[in-house]
Parts: C-alpha cells; structure tokens; sequence
C-alpha cells in the first residue's frame, strides 16, 4: 500500500522542480502530458501501461483565450484541452 502519485504536466522541469521540494519526493512520478496534443496523451497513457488510477485530480485548462487557437489536431484549443 502507501502513496504513488504521477504528476503528469506539460513542462517536466518546472514538475520535477515540484516533486523534488515535495516531502513524498520518493513517491511521486513526473510524466510528460501535453493535453493539447492527443498523441501525448497517447504517450502518457501508454506509459502508465495498465497501471490502476485510484484517483484523478485535474488541475488544468484553458478559458478565455483573448484569440483563437488551435491543438496539435485542429480542434479549439479551450474545447480540445477542457474536454476532448
């Protein structure tokens, strides 16, 4: 049992920055995770590889950008990143 924690985040430096100024740094595994890009959302899935998620916080998006942008895909980004 105990903790196991994947940060999962678009910038790994700045994660890993994070996970090493955090006491549970043994536990916790930074992964790459673009949510604007479906293959590196494919990427961080199959890397994860069948392991079991107890739990999901989600603590990203985007809202009101001042032009329109687009993902990797051409979706919207807000559409893309928030819910696709």
């Amino acid at each position: 049992a105990g903790l196991n924690v994947i940060l999962a985040a678009r910038d790994v430096t700045a994660a890993e920055t994070l996970r090493q100024q955090s006491y549970f740094k043994d536990a916790i595994r930074v992964q790459e995770l673009d949510l604007a890009d479906l293959d590196s959302v494919r990427q961080c899935a199959a890397a994860l590889d069948g392991e079991t998620i107890d739990i999901l916080l989600n603590n990203a998006g985007v809202m009101a950008l001042p032009q329109r942008e687009e993902t990797e895909q051409g979706f919207e980004r807000q559409l893309g990143v928030n819910h696709i």
